[in-house]
């Protein structure tokens, strides 16, 4: 296989070293895998070395692995991150899951880690093969959402796919985008800040029919699916939206959940 550098952070060293020595055998010599016990130390590397495949501890001296990886999703989104615990509650697993691409629970067995490491670099290599679209026609696309690595996300996905995408992570700029320009799409999430994205749909309501423009309500509490409905959005996601998803919905192929 084509060579893959892995960063590998667990403070446990034999474990560690029997997770790297597990994915060298599966992977091959192309195989390099990077061990940090620190995030710390894990942070420096990553200035130091471009990776393919982050695979990060919970609890660790000092900066823990969740704060880790919620860092490493500001600079480096598209890179694929599995986070490991043996703790944690219901709540806990879905903010990991919110953040990171994969979730495996100690103790696992090495094939686990090894098909989820195979599962994620066949997505990252061919990450817009699901319904292509034709760039005949692209769509103008607004996207607001103060995440900035989801932000981030939905640019790369919609200009990879040939469309027009305007983004902000501000009321007043998206705001001034509606104003004064036309949309196909409009992903909108429900809280900026400490206000509400989706007032914007009250505001401009006459216009995005009038336009025909399609809305999309994304969030990580459900509850708001039935607010999101009743002010006329078109669709309504939880957080994390799949990649897939995404290419679906600008395709107009998409069903709501």
């Amino acid at each position: 296989m084509k060579e893959m550098n892995v960063l590998l952070l667990e403070d446990e060293l034999a474990l560690a070293y029997t997770l790297s020595a597990s994915l060298q055998k599966d992977f091959g010599d192309g195989c390099t895998v990077k061990i940090c016990n620190t995030a710390e130390v894990a942070m420096q590397m990553l200035k130091l070395h471009k990776f393919d495949l982050i695979i990060s501890d919970w609890r660790l001296p000092g900066i823990s692995g969740l704060e880790f990886i919620t860092e490493v999703r500001k600079s480096m989104p598209e890179v694929p991150i599995i986070f490991m615990t043996a703790f944690g509650s219901d709540e806990f697993e879905e903010q990991v899951n919110s953040i990171s691409d994969r979730y495996l629970k100690k103790p696992f067995n090495t094939p686990e880690l090894t098909e989820a490491v195979s599962d994620l670099l066949d997505s990252k290599n061919n990450p817009f093969e699901i319904a292509p679209i034709s760039a005949e026609k692209p769509h103008r696309i607004l996207v607001l959402e103060d995440d900035e690595s989801l932000l981030r996300l939905y640019k790369k996905v919609f200009s990879k796919l040939g469309h027009i995408v305007r983004d902000t992570k501000t009321l007043p700029e998206a705001n001034n985008l509606l104003a004064n320009e036309d949309f196909d799409l409009f992903i909108c999430d429900v809280r900026i800040d400490k206000s509400f994205g989706i007032d914007l749909l009250l505001i401009w309501r006459e216009k995005l029919l009038k336009n025909n423009t399609k809305v999309a309500v994304v969030s990580g509490d459900p509850w708001y699916r039935v607010m999101s409905e009743k002010i006329g959005a078109d669709f309504f996601f939880r957080k994390p939206v799949e990649i897939s998803t995404l290419i679906n919905l600008v395709n107009g192929t998409v069903s709501q959940e």
